[in-house]
Order: C-alpha cells, then structure tokens, then sequence
C-alpha cells in the first residue's frame, strides 16, 4: 500500500469526499460482499485524526447532500472503508481511548457528534436509497445476493451498527456518555421508516445485548410494542436481537 502524506491543509472536506467516494467498484454485481481493497493509495492521515473526523462527520450530517453524485455501490464501498479496522478505520480510530496519544487530539465532544452524526447517514441516506430486502433473509438464501434489485448500500446498512459495536470494543471506551450517545442513536434509529434501516439497528442492538442486556431488551421491547405493521421477518429478526441471538 503507498502511503500519501498530507498536511492539515492540503485536503478540503470536498477533495476528502472523492478520495473516499469516487472509485471503481471491486467486486460489481456483489452488493453483500466485503470490497477488495488492494491497490488503494492510503492519506496517511496519523497527524490528522481531528479533521478527517470532522469531515466525516460533516459528510454523515448532510449525507444526502453530499454523496448524491455518487452511485451506491461507491457509497457501500466508502463506508466499508471508512468502517472497518484493517482497512481505513476511521469510525475505529474516532473511538479509540483518548488515552492513547496519537488520538488524544479528537475532542470528547466531537467524538460525540459523529456518533450522533450516525442516524442522519440512516435518516438522509439510507432510508432513501436502500431497497426494501432485509439483509439477514439476503443471507439465508431466500433471495440472489446477484438480483439487480438489492441494493447495494443494504451490505453496509445492515453491518455499519455492528461494526462499530463489535469491531471497536464499544463497552471499553472510557467514557459512559459516548456508549449512552450510541445506544440513543440505535434507539432513534428505531423510528425510521425504513426495514433495512430498522433491521440495521436491531443488528447492532443484538450484538450490544452482551454489554447492556438491561437496555438493549428495553429499547427493543418498546420497539415491539409500538409498531404492529412491521412484516414478520423483521419481528422475528426483533425477537433474535432482544436475546442478543443475531449474527
């Protein structure tokens, strides 16, 4: 991987958008597949935590608005990058202790606000442009992960809340305001008008049942009781996460 080294400076909220967004697809026709990442240029953004989360957080506040040139598929490959540790983990350096040195520059508040900054992604993107299937179905065969028709943004809909709950350790970051922000954004994520947005939050909900069985059966039981017109997979799918039985 070749490292680009830029200053503070160098790169506007816009150019920091295409970097991430506007690339080939790796695998197309493959909307629930982990993008291939080789032969990416990688910012070496060590220096530059601060901004790069404030950019992405700017970006999720008005996803809508910034990301509409951009094709699905480019979106869920953005967000897998963006996401994932190995890859560009920016959502797993932004929530790193703040004992560790190197990030000690992101202040608690922002780190805040991008979690928060979480449900407009879901709210403004997401619940526009993801097709109506539910992932977890996707995944037991009832449905080609090939059909035209999925889109691809429901790959990282559906992952993006297990993710950060799984993959950064939420119940270690040392401070009780940044996990109680994150339980209130899958709560909020709760009212949308969205199954895919629904089933999302109710995964991420389900892998945070280990740390906070008490809240997570709360939240998902109210869930429950106040919306009858759901379709029964994602009841069922409810049901799953409120005993922490999702994958």
């Amino acid at each position: 991987m070749c490292w680009v080294a830029l200053e503070r400076d160098q790169m506007s909220l816009n150019s920091w958008i295409f970097y991430i967004f506007d690339r080939p697809i790796s695998i197309p026709g493959s909307p629930m597949a982990y993008p291939e990442w080789s032969g990416w240029d990688e910012i070496d953004w060590r220096d530059s935590h601060r901004i790069f989360t404030e950019y992405m957080t700017q970006t999720f506040e008005n996803a809508d608005e910034m990301l509409w040139q951009f094709s699905d598929a480019q979106i869920n490959q953005g967000l897998w990058y963006l996401a994932m540790p190995g890859l560009g983990e920016y959502i797993f350096d932004m929530l790193r202790p703040v004992e560790d040195e190197s990030h000690s520059e992101i202040p608690w508040a922002l780190r805040g606000r991008c979690l928060l900054s979480f449900y407009s992604l879901f709210e403004t993107l997401f619940q526009k442009r993801c097709s109506l299937h539910l992932s977890h179905r996707l995944e037991s065969g009832s449905a080609t992960l090939l059909d035209q028709e999925v889109s691809p943004l429901n790959s990282i809909c559906y992952m993006w809340y297990d993710i950060v709950c799984t993959r950064t350790n939420i119940e270690n970051i040392n401070n009780l305001r940044l996990q109680d922000i994150f339980l209130s954004v899958l709560e909020k994520t709760l009212t949308l008008d969205s199954e895919p947005c629904l089933e999302g939050a109710l995964h991420g909900l389900g892998h945070c049942h280990i740390f906070y069985p008490d809240r997570v059966e709360h939240i998902i039981d109210q869930f429950l009781t106040e919306n009858n017109r759901i379709s029964a997979d994602l009841r069922q799918y409810a049901l799953w996460a409120i005993n922490g039985q999702v994958r």
